[in-house]
């Protein structure tokens, strides 16, 4: 449709949009007079409004997953400035445009109205606590997600490398789960520069939160700050991918373990 020539203007949503998903987009995007984002930060293309969104823990709704499991959850937050959800967005240009069918008042509302037409949804609410609708197709076979462990090379730890490292990218999905919106990599695995370590393996090594670290592998090296990150196992440090650029001369390193070791530096301007 936006290809067609008659669309001349659009509102864009960018709550779970990214990736390949958000690439193919774009480029129809720039074509359109008038495009306006919603999202919880700047876009990456150019766009003529931007409106703020509340982030998923500052609102109501539910989450479905690609387990078909349907996750209520309410607000724990309070939206910041003039940020608001999709809902009360669309009601206000709806108003303004003159168009029928967005009256909902508030989220239950809303869920009633789907699970009218959807029927899995039945039932469906704030109040309801999780629930997985049945899979119901007797001729297709249902395969669940599931998360593949994190590929290891054929070097093995030692006691010149008794670390094992991993880009933080590839950790995102066991942060995540399944649901990968921008704003649970913010609140789970926010994006810095710091070598991460068990506060386990941090503090028996002898080192401490802050300090400067080099990280060394058998393929090259990086450095930066110590940081404490709870979520990792014992005996393993994660690191930006953008912090080691030898990554790009190896095939097949995504996901990959490397053997490592951690020095201590003097702190770098």
């Amino acid at each position: 449709m936006l290809n067609s020539g008659k669309v001349k203007a659009a509102y864009v949503v960018m709550e779970d949009l990214e990736g390949d998903a958000l690439e193919a987009l774009q480029p129809h995007l720039e074509k359109l007079d008038f495009v306006v984002v919603h999202d919880v930060r700047k876009p990456q293309f150019k766009a003529d409004v931007i409106l703020p969104m509340a982030a998923i823990a500052e609102k109501s709704g539910t989450l479905t997953n690609v387990e078909r499991l349907v996750q209520p959850f309410t607000p724990v937050l309070a939206a910041p400035g003039e940020a608001k959800a999709v809902l009360p967005v669309l009601q206000e240009l709806a108003g303004l445009m003159g168009a029928d069918g967005f009256s909902q008042q508030g989220v239950e509302a809303v869920m009633s109205e789907i699970a009218q037409h959807v029927p899995f949804y039945k039932g469906a609410g704030l109040n309801c606590g999780p629930f997985q609708w049945a899979f119901t197709d007797q001729q297709a076979e249902w395969r669940g997600w599931k998360l593949s462990a994190p590929r290891a090379l054929p070097e093995k730890l030692t006691p010149e490398y008794p670390l094992g490292l991993i880009t933080r990218e590839s950790l995102l999905p066991y942060f995540d789960g399944p649901l990968l919106a921008p704003e649970s990599r913010a609140a789970l695995a926010a994006a810095t520069d710091e070598i991460e370590m068990n506060p386990a393996d941090l503090f028996t090594l002898g080192f401490n939160p802050g300090e400067w670290v080099r990280l060394i592998t058998a393929k090259g090296a990086c450095e930066g700050r110590l940081a404490i990150n709870e979520l990792l196992p014992e005996k393993v440090v994660s690191a930006p991918a953008a912090s080691m650029d030898w990554l790009t001369t190896l095939t097949g390193s995504s996901g990959a373990v490397f053997p490592a070791r951690v020095e201590k530096i003097e702190p770098r301007s």
